[in-house]
């Protein structure tokens, strides 16, 4: 799949009314599209059509629409209960546990034992001893060895077992990342969020490149996000919970860059851009593609790996798991996240700057360092070898759309105002420079042969190994072109490569894409689950109903009321719908005609 960021810059004369994800509507040309970034007098925006374009001068405006209803679907996360081994005997026995909500559906509760999260299968709910406001841990198999060459012996516990210090149980409801489908008699608004007039249009800095009379070097740029981990990322580049595994991965992704159009280059290069590090190797990327009935065909990504670092992932089982001894949480980037290391987290008493220096501050566990302290590693996924299912993220971008120009040179010597380099091959007079451990600046007024270049000043803290990083006036974070992939299978590998084969993200997509049948009659939905949303114990508000609808009890497969909750069976018809006052969550399609 590729994707422009976006087409046109729009200078306006206000951009504070408007925000990014916003959609856009020119009131002249009807030209409509996305906010995809915006300054105190720019907008980038993504047009949703090829032909459609703003006209300078026009006025522009935002609207959103609103739900007049919208007190009835507020979310809310309720205070969690946490059952410590102080307070309440964790004992290995008991394995019921009280919910601090009653949930409209599973998918509302959520567990943290010791801080790390506990998946929804390792428990059932309703609870068959408190029901509703309660939940069952199933049982767990612990495998023992007597004896040397005696058989291993596996037995049954319950869980959490007594080397679970503390329980989290919190229920939060409601959808709080997107709007809910709003039938046709459902009272909505609109309001104007934004409104300005645009004073000049410019095309992306990718188009201007695009068409310039001679184009910049292309700086491709590949993430590689492990298969079940947590991609897509969120803003912050932390994990979102789309993915199948919650734990924070260690050494995801991996970053490679690849440069074309340029000849020069020096060992161990790597390009920086958003505080990410991206290292410089010979990469045979085809392109796309696209064959004569429209489909995305399959192409092979071969990586020249001379530091064996894909090749010894490959070959590692362990990939993807937890540390389910002493992990906890902590902040990175700003949020809280799981499966990490107190060994590398400066307020925790285990810190060990020893192990901080050289895994990073507040990393997660992997397999190697939990099995180096003989602690319990839990893998979330069978074989994770190969990489198979793993997401490839290629971003191009053109070479002044970086922070800095994609080549540069190593310092090898200081004095004042004047630099020696390995080359001066990548600069030129009037370039802005810096090394790349300090913010100082400063402008080239003079290239001496192959090896001196004169500044018009010093560069505060640049020393002998630096490398002086030319800044990019024409910086444009937004200006590439990305596509995504899917690792479909390794297709070979050894000491210097190794080839994968890619199919399309969206043809992935897709495949996963359950093809829903039209049930004229019958209602798909499994009784009480996420999409039928009736209360568990027939009574109370049925989950985001509008305007909010009352359970109205429980009924037998044959549509008689009972008060027994063993003998409520729904029967999938639009008639038990009915009588449970549910047809808003009614799965089947009633107005499909049958074949003649």
């Amino acid at each position: 799949m590729s994707s422009r960021s976006y087409d046109f810059i729009l200078t306006l004369a206000d951009t504070s009314s408007f925000s990014v994800g916003n959609s856009v509507l020119g009131v002249s040309s009807n030209a409509f599209g996305q906010v995809i970034a915006k300054d105190s007098s720019n907008l980038k925006v993504k047009v949703a059509n090829s032909k459609h374009y703003f006209i300078s001068s026009e006025n522009i405006i935002s609207n959103v629409t609103v739900n007049t209803s919208a007190t009835y679907q507020q979310s809310f996360t309720s205070t969690p209960i946490v059952i410590d081994s102080n307070s309440y005997s964790i004992n290995g026995t008991s394995n019921t546990f009280a919910l601090p909500h009653v949930p409209s559906h599973k998918a509302e509760i959520e567990i943290y034992a010791d801080n790390v999260f506990i998946e929804s299968e390792k428990y059932v709910w309703p609870s068959t001893v408190l029901g509703g406001v309660g939940v069952d841990f199933k049982d767990i198999e612990i495998v023992t060895f007597p004896a040397a060459n005696d058989r291993a012996i596996v037995t049954s516990a319950n869980f959490p077992t007594t080397g679970t210090n503390s329980l989290t149980l919190k229920i939060s409801t409601g959808d709080k990342d997107s709007l809910s489908f709003l039938g046709a008699n459902t009272p909505t608004t609109q309001i104007q969020t934004g409104s300005s007039t645009i004073t000049t249009i410019y095309p992306s800095n990718f188009v201007l490149n695009r068409n310039a009379f001679e184009e910049e070097p292309i700086v491709r740029l590949y993430s590689i996000y492990y298969p079940g981990e947590w991609y897509p990322a969120n803003d912050k580049g932390n994990p979102t919970g789309e993915g199948t595994g919650r734990p924070w991965p260690y050494g995801f992704p991996i970053r490679y860059a690849e440069i074309i159009g340029e000849d020069f280059s020096i060992d161990d290069y790597t390009i920086t851009h958003q505080s990410n590090n991206y290292v410089s190797f010979p990469i045979n990327y085809p392109g796309i593609s696209i064959s004569s009935d429209g489909s995305i065909g399959e192409i092979d990504l071969e990586i020249n790996s001379i530091d064996l670092s894909l090749p010894t992932l490959v070959e590692d089982p362990f990939l993807v798991g937890y540390n389910n001894t002493s992990a906890i949480s902590s902040t990175v980037n700003g949020e809280v996240l799981t499966n990490i290391d107190p060994r590398t987290v400066l307020s925790n008493p285990s810190y060990d700057s020893d192990i901080a220096d050289s895994r990073g501050q507040n990393q997660p566990y992997d397999y190697s360092t939990t099995s180096s302290l003989g602690e319990e590693w839990v893998s979330l996924m069978p074989d994770s070898r190969d990489l198979l299912g793993a997401v490839v993220e290629v971003r191009s971008y053109y070479a002044s759309s970086l922070e800095y120009w994609p080549e540069f040179s190593i310092i090898s010597g200081v004095s004042g105002d004047s630099i020696r380099l390995e080359s001066t091959a990548p600069y030129r007079v009037g370039d802005t420079v810096n090394s790349n451990v300090s913010t100082s600046t400063a402008t080239i007024i003079n290239v001496y042969s192959n090896n001196y270049i004169k500044l018009d000043q010093s560069i505060t803290g640049a020393v002998i190994g630096d490398k002086l990083l030319i800044n990019n006036s024409n910086y444009d974070p937004d200006a590439y072109v990305e596509r995504k992939f899917t690792i479909n299978k390794l297709n070979s590998y050894n000491d210097s490569s190794i080839s994968f084969n890619l199919g399309s993200r969206t043809t992935n997509l897709l495949k996963e894409v359950p093809r829903r049948k039209f049930y004229k009659n019958t209602c798909p939905w499994k009784y009480k689950g996420v999409e039928c949303k009736y209360p568990s114990g027939g009574t109370g508000v049925i989950s985001n109903s509008v305007l909010p609808k009352t359970a109205n009890g429980m009924f037998t497969i044959n549509n008689v009321a009972t008060s027994d909750p063993n003998l409520d069976k729904c029967s999938k018809s639009i008639s038990a719908c009915k009588l449970r006052n549910n047809l808003l969550n009614w799965g089947g399609f009633p107005g499909v005609r049958n074949k003649v």
